[in-house]
């Protein structure tokens, strides 16, 4: 796939994850919501107690509160 090719198919699928309202911060990992947060000014909280599954879900819900579609 040339460049041109992959900025095409990206612009393709923005467009779609937008038009269909589709919110992809649930297929995040840990990492991505890190810099999604970091990416928008907002501080990461530091994990300390939680599971990975807790962490991850506290992520998620701060970045619908803090960074809304």
């Amino acid at each position: 796939m040339t460049v041109l090719d992959r900025l095409h198919y990206v612009e393709y699928l923005v467009e779609k994850i937008n038009s269909h309202h589709l919110d992809p911060v649930i297929i995040f990992d840990e990492a991505d919501l890190r810099v999604c947060l970091r990416r928008n000014g907002k501080s990461v909280p530091v994990r300390r107690w939680e599971s990975e599954k807790l962490y991850r879900d506290k992520l998620i819900k701060l970045i619908k509160e803090q960074l809304p579609l």
